[in-house]
């Protein structure tokens, strides 16, 4: 194609290469766009749903649906299972590596359980020991927000890593794993508890925060496609009657 004293000659392989390139970079830039937008819906059904009346959790009677709970505020009374503790693996705060620890709450009333989510912990120096932590013995009275157990992608499953009598290291918490390895009644979903605790950091992030920096990265993803078409379109043109 000719534009006054300019040849535009695109070879076959370099623009398919390109094109597959530039296909590839726009979908990147979409799909982050689409986790902006599901990040924003997310952060809308917490601010409606957690504003609501808390939820009293019952240890016994019909099961209320995860679905209803989740992002609502919950009331419970019980007490700590003191026999198991799970330290999510792999949670940073302010620099530094720790866990996020989780301990099992007998709900008064019946044989039910559900997993709570009491705060961040630093690692310490010996990854081989596992931090102080006190779990109450009495009875006591939780209020919290009901959330789905985090999702932390891992390469492979990995059994729990035993610390202390008790404490198991993990990189996920899968919640019908742990029902069905301890043949409990767990509810399907975490309880993440508010307020200052001692030994406990709980900074929690909004859910669906993170908007912005899904839509940086679409811009990133975007600007990268426009670089690529910029180039393809120089390489390409050349003034008439130039050697190729």
């Amino acid at each position: 194609m000719r534009i006054a004293q300019w040849e535009f000659r695109p070879r076959a392989v370099p623009t398919l290469a390109a094109a597959i390139l530039f296909a590839v970079l726009l979908s990147l830039g979409f799909w982050q766009i689409d986790r902006a937008r599901q990040k924003e819906a997310l952060h809308r059904a917490f601010l409606e749903r957690s504003s609501a009346a808390p939820v009293a959790v019952a240890g016994q009677g019909p099961v209320t649906d995860a679905a209803d709970t989740i992002w609502r505020r919950v009331t419970l009374r019980g007490r700590y299972d003191p026999a198991v503790i799970y330290l999510l693996d792999n949670q940073v705060y302010a620099g530094r590596a720790g866990y996020f620890v989780y301990s099992p709450f007998l709900i008064d009333g019946g044989p039910r359980r559900v997993l709570v989510s009491r705060g961040w912990v630093p690692a310490g120096d010996d990854r081989g020991r596992a931090p102080a932590i006190e779990t109450p013995a009495a009875d006591t009275a939780l209020e919290g927000l009901a959330k789905p157990a985090p999702l932390t992608p891992v390469l492979r499953e990995t059994p729990p890593e035993p610390l202390a009598p008790g404490v198991f290291r993990v990189q996920q918490i899968d919640l019908p794993t742990i029902a069905g390895q301890r043949g409990w009644g767990l509810l399907q979903y975490e309880v993440r508890l508010d307020g200052e605790a001692p030994g406990f950091v709980r900074d929690w992030p909004p859910p669906g925060s993170g908007r912005e920096r899904h839509l940086g990265y679409a811009f990133q993803w975007f600007a990268m496609a426009a670089v690529l078409l910029a180039i393809w379109i120089a390489v390409n043109l050349k003034r008439a009657g130039r050697a190729s």
